[in-house]
């Protein structure tokens, strides 16, 4: 009979919703407002003689408050138009309760301030700009899978060339040597512990807060140093 069909809405493999009666050969039905940062499932049950049962795939709904430009810049000199500016990729929000792990692939666009000129766009989870001259520049990223387009605005001046979070952040901590093979060092601020999270948000290095930092074990790639307080650098691990 139709009343020992059962429908249920799992979140993260628990129910947290029933809808009976329902037929048991096809039903359409529909839960809105859910929080993000969640897994969810559908799954039906014939309770009768027959005990048929089946379900939907799981679906994972992710969280992604910000995004953080991962950059290079480097400086123009003797008046030149020789800078560049690459973008190594995208930094999740490390955060979130289920942040969307990368590469985030899409369109990456540099526009040259003030007036907004395009100087090119590049698709893919990298992008690389040279032959710029010194001045303030508008990166813009469209995600192929994420609603949001972030931007940041990076300048090509007296850079270091050192990779960085990119924006004008007081909060911002430089780091060198930048790229690093083992030691890593950083100035004007002092905490109780450093953690070192990898793109995807996990934590895979703590020390003390006290520079220098002995990276010299993890493997290659880009890491984020967290020293609390919202301070925070980019570095990367050759």
């Amino acid at each position: 009979p139709a009343d020992s069909v059962v429908i249920f809405l799992l979140q993260d493999g628990v129910p947290i919703d029933s809808i009976t009666p329902v037929d048991c050969t096809y039903t359409f039905d529909f839960w809105g407002g859910l929080p993000t940062g969640h897994t969810y499932q559908c799954v039906l049950e014939d309770r009768s003689n027959c005990a048929s049962s089946g379900e939907a795939p799981v679906t994972t709904v992710h969280t992604c408050d910000s995004m953080a430009f991962i950059t290079n810049v480097i400086a123009a000199s003797g008046g030149l138009s020789n800078g560049s500016i690459d973008v190594l990729g995208m930094l999740p929000d490390t955060v979130s309760d289920l942040p969307l792990p990368p590469p985030f692939t899409g369109t990456f666009t540099l526009l040259a301030l003030p007036n907004y000129d395009l100087i090119g766009t590049v698709t893919g989870s990298t992008a690389s700009w040279t032959g710029l001259p010194a001045g303030d520049y508008l990166i813009g990223f469209m995600p192929d899978s994420l609603c949001s387009a972030p931007s940041t605005v990076v300048t090509i001046g007296n850079s270091t060339g050192m990779v960085a979070l990119s924006g004008a952040d007081p909060l911002f901590v430089p780091l060198w040597p930048n790229p690093t093979v083992d030691q890593l060092h950083w100035n004007g601020t002092t905490s109780l512990s450093a953690r070192v999270l990898d793109v995807n948000g996990r934590e895979v290095l703590q020390a003390s807060g006290k520079s220098p930092l002995d990276v010299s074990r993890l493997p290659a790639g880009v890491y984020l140093l967290d020293l609390g307080h919202a301070r925070r650098g980019v570095f990367l691990k050759e």
